[in-house]
């Protein structure tokens, strides 16, 4: 992604331009140190969902919500089998 200064109808901005999630996306700032701001919390934020993203895909992470809630439910079937 790049920080520039452009004229918009008149009036020099800041312009961030590039991709996020394979969309392209500009954004329009008064000032460069907003825009420069805006950029490093929007890279931040990219670094943390690619990470997520990698755990969730390495480890199981949707699955295995699904098997410790059947496994609950079996524990707690089987002890009200057993206090009958």
């Amino acid at each position: 992604m790049k920080v520039k200064k452009i004229t918009k109808r008149g009036e020099e901005v800041w312009l961030v331009d590039g991709k996020i999630n394979g969309k392209r996306k500009r954004m329009f700032f008064e000032t460069e140190p907003k825009a420069k701001a805006w950029l490093a919390a929007e890279a931040k934020d990219e670094v943390l969902n690619e990470l997520t993203r990698l755990n969730e895909s390495n480890f199981g992470l949707d699955t295995s919500a699904g098997r410790a809630k059947d496994d609950l439910q079996d524990v707690v079937a089987s002890s009200s089998a057993d206090s009958d």
